[in-house]
């Protein structure tokens, strides 16, 4: 069961038809206040960080955006902290 076009951007804080970079910047916002590495005693940081990375990929390739959606590198996020 997948998340609704809307619901992707709605879970970024945005409305549909959002921008590639309102969705990049929303995104990074949003990471600070669950990254599981910010929130070491959060048993459920790592998942709700996981359905974020999730909604922001979605969302960017909807919008459009001229980034690949999944390649957070280009995003500027440290794929290092992920392994």
């Amino acid at each position: 069961a997948g998340m609704s076009s809307t619901k992707f951007f709605h879970r970024l804080g945005l409305l549909p038809g959002a921008s590639p970079s309102q969705v990049k910047s929303a995104y990074h916002k949003l990471a600070l206040t669950c990254h599981p590495d910010t929130h070491p005693d959060d048993p459920d940081a790592n998942q709700r960080f996981m359905d974020l990375k999730q909604a922001m990929e979605d969302a960017q390739a909807m919008a459009g955006g001229s980034e690949q959606p999944r390649d957070l590198v280009k995003l500027g996020v440290d794929l290092s902290t992920f392994s």
